[in-house]
């Protein structure tokens, strides 16, 4: 239960609108906060709560925004918020010995509350205020530098996380994962649904970072010297995204011009919330949401190209339109056409049978506002292998396949969509590769659902695993296990292997814990401490494998360690390190090789760490893992610790001597190691590594998917042996090693 702060002055005038109120607790719907502690300031139209007793997700220092949301007759809709923070270097570590919170102003006008905190030799404060009215909350920090020392070269400035919902990367970057953003015509990112909008406005920033999400400087600061960083929180209480840039004008002092007009469909009937969308040099710049056919919205001056359409709609025929400063513009549309309707019933060539797959828009209306309509699609769970699609008419090409880059490749398929009408595409597709039946078992093995940053529901998680042909189904959220159990009844519904897990998610390092499926408390919630004090919660929850994710990524544990951002000691007790497909992977490779010259038995992993099935393929990095008789947790997880398996981003490979196995041979014995490699995409070339250099090589040609090859060897001491294999297409795979002792060898 919130109870109320200190209270405002009763002398001063009374306005119409509802006054700023600071108030302590739990306060937003569906929010994370759970201190007394916590402090939320709130006015008619939004409302944000500090982390001040409840810690952040992913380790963040508390003193950020952890819960945000639209406020609609004096009380607030739920959270839509995961974190909004100064991060003082991206996503880096973040050594700290004082946080310091203070309510400095209480409203009814104005209310501020200031965070103090430090960061190695650098201190931050962090200023918040609400004025009564408003949609946005300034925000203001300083960074002084109190060392003799200047720092390296680091990226600061606010990191906005929606909850839920699609972004919109600052228009002009071509919706880069990270970008420099001179080129960008707007300094803001947006978060969004149909019903609300987050906005960042960052312009101090040249330097983004997960599209948009993380808006930056890159700078050093001198010893002694402080620097100013100012942005905006904006909270907008429709999707209606025009009141975003109308504040940036406002900030900017553009010149602007008005652009209005109405919207009819087919029948010539009003459309009653038409969408009408602007784009500049062919990138979605805004939008703005209508009412009883009617839009209007404002413009900076330029040129624009303008289209219209709305929910269940199709879209009109795009419209170049030029504004001019204190201008008005009229532009009407006409004949928005009634959606289109496609049924897909998918099986494989060879069997007939129903099969699992996705469907991806590569040309056609693609609709880049996330709420009218998706691009990417897939196949129920029931019935196997059916897909139905609403969209708007017109002519696409679709991308169909079912373990792409696998076991098989992607099948075209050129689709006229009508107006108001049902077609149905009945399509085969050919399976080239086939790793079960030789025991064999796919996973992909880092995955998120529809928690924190996640955007993903579980059954959509499901459905893209098994279109991207995986055997195993596997979830790990950030610091939650609320999804696992619905995980494991759609699992059985499929009668599929669920591994469920959890990621500990700190500034210095992340870790997939797994199994975990009944843990005593209903979700454990973050896990804080020293590496040694995570991993022994980890192993208290039951886990039996921990794996280092990402260890050379911003947040990862190998890096942070480098850096000495790590709380307390290395301590060596986890058992994966995992090649990630956001990451580069030769960093991980080449300290896995390192350590297994020292003889320690970390063995490989892999995953997409996908948090969007919309953008990210499940399975475009994989485990293969060897599971001879029966498959199930036990014997899943026993192969992975005994490195029984590889990693591939498309090639196969298959062992006559498994790798993770102990071999002892003696001295001058010659080894011969057998392996079947295949493709979908051809084999380029393997490479036999022994003790981290390449031992031999061999080299196909253009047409080689199936090759068996032997490399003949005759270790004179204690060795290990891996393969690398690459395809025509770049794509490469990993193995786990295959050790051997010589008998004698000193």
């Amino acid at each position: 239960m919130s109870k109320q702060g200190p209270q405002p002055d009763k002398s001063r005038a009374e306005s119409t609108s509802p006054p700023v109120q600071v108030l302590y607790g739990p306060c937003i719907p569906e929010g994370e906060a759970r201190s007394e502690q916590d402090i939320t300031l709130m006015n008619g139209r939004l409302a944000v709560t500090f982390a001040v007793g409840t810690d952040p997700p992913w380790g963040l220092l508390r003193g950020g925004l952890l819960d945000a949301a639209v406020v609609r007759n004096g009380r607030p809709d739920p959270d839509l918020l995961s974190i909004f923070d100064f991060l003082p270097d991206n996503w880096a570590g973040w050594p700290n010995t004082f946080i310091r919170f203070q309510v400095t102003a209480t409203g009814p006008e104005e209310a501020s509350v200031t965070v103090q905190r430090d960061w190695g030799d650098v201190d931050l404060v962090t200023n918040y205020t609400l004025k009564q009215d408003q949609d946005r909350l300034q925000v203001h920090t300083r960074m002084s530098n109190h060392s003799r020392n200047t720092t390296r070269t680091i990226a600061s400035g606010y990191a906005l996380w929606p909850k839920k919902g699609f972004i919109l990367t600052p228009p002009g970057l071509d919706k880069a994962r990270q970008s420099e953003t001179a080129n960008a015509w707007s300094d803001c990112f947006v978060g969004y649904d149909l019903d609300w909008a987050l906005a960042l406005h960052a312009p101090f920033a040249d330097w983004m970072d997960h599209y948009g999400k993380g808006m930056f400087r890159r700078h050093r600061l001198e010893p002694g010297q402080t620097r100013s960083f100012e942005g905006w929180f904006q909270i907008c209480s429709s999707g209606d995204i025009a009141s975003v840039l109308g504040f940036e004008m406002q900030r900017k002092g553009s010149k602007k011009g008005r652009l209005s007009g109405r919207v009819f469909d087919a029948e010539g009937q009003a459309v009653q919330q038409p969408v009408v969308s602007v784009a500049q040099s062919g990138s979605l710049y805004t939008w703005t949401l209508g009412r009883d056919g009617c839009y209007a919205l404002d413009l900076p001056e330029g040129e624009y190209t303008v289209q219209s359409t709305g929910c269940g709609f199709g879209a009109s025929s795009p419209a170049r339109t030029s504004i001019s400063p204190g201008r008005a513009q009229q532009l009407n549309f006409t004949g928005l056409s009634a959606p289109a309707r496609l049924v897909f019933q998918i099986r494989e060539a060879a069997s007939g049978r129903p099969l699992d797959a996705g469907i991806r828009m590569i040309e056609g209306r693609q609709p880049e506002i996330g709420f009218l309509g998706r691009k990417t699609f897939f196949t129920e769970l029931e019935p196997i292998g059916r897909a139905e699609v609403s969209l708007a008419p017109g002519d696409y090409i679709f991308e169909v396949s079912h373990g792409s880059g696998f076991c098989s490749r992607p099948q075209r398929i050129r689709v006229t969509a009508r107006p108001d009408h049902t077609e149905t595409i009945e399509l085969k597709l050919n399976l080239e590769m086939e790793t079960r039946g030789a025991g064999w078992y796919a996973a992909d093995l880092h995955h998120h659902g529809n928690i924190l940053d996640g955007a993903t529901e579980p059954e959509e998680v499901v459905r893209s695993q098994l279109a991207s042909g995986l055997d195993v189904l596997f979830l790990s959220d950030h610091d939650s296990t609320v999804n696992n159990q619905r995980m494991l009844d759609l699992a059985k519904q499929r009668n599929k292997l669920f591994l469920p897990a959890m990621e500990i998610s700190r500034s210095w390092g992340h870790f997939n814990i797994y199994p975990l499926l009944r843990d005593p408390r209903p979700d454990p919630g973050p896990v804080t401490g020293s590496p040694r004090e995570i991993f022994q919660s980890a192993r208290d929850m039951g886990a039996d494998i921990i794996c280092a994710n990402h260890p050379f990524s911003t947040y990862g544990y190998l890096r942070n360690l480098e850096l000495g951002s790590v709380p307390g000691e290395f301590d060596p007790d986890f058992d994966l390190m995992e090649i990630n497909y956001q990451h580069p992977a030769e960093p991980v490779i080449r300290k896995i090789w390192e350590c297994w010259n020292q003889g320690q038995n970390y063995y490989l992993t892999a995953g997409t760490d996908s948090h969007d099935v919309q953008s990210d393929l499940s399975g475009a990095v994989r485990m293969y893992v060897y599971l001879p008789e029966k498959a199930n947790q036990e014997t899943f997880l026993a192969a992975l610790k005994a490195g029984r398996s590889f990693v591939s981003f498309g090639p196969l490979v298959f062992p006559e001597i498994m790798f993770g196995s102990r071999l002892c041979i003696a001295k001058g014995q010659k080894l011969p190691l057998r392996f079947r490699l295949m493709a979908v995409n051809a084999l380029f070339r393997a490479e036999l590594i022994e003790q981290g250099q390449v031992r031999d090589t061999r080299e196909f040609t253009k047409d080689s998917k199936v090759v068996d090859l032997v490399f003949e060897t005759a270790p004179e001491r204690a060795s290990w042996f891996a393969l690398l294999v690459t395809d025509q297409q770049g794509k490469q795979a990993f193995t786990n090693p295959i050790w051997v002792s010589v008998e004698g060898a000193v």
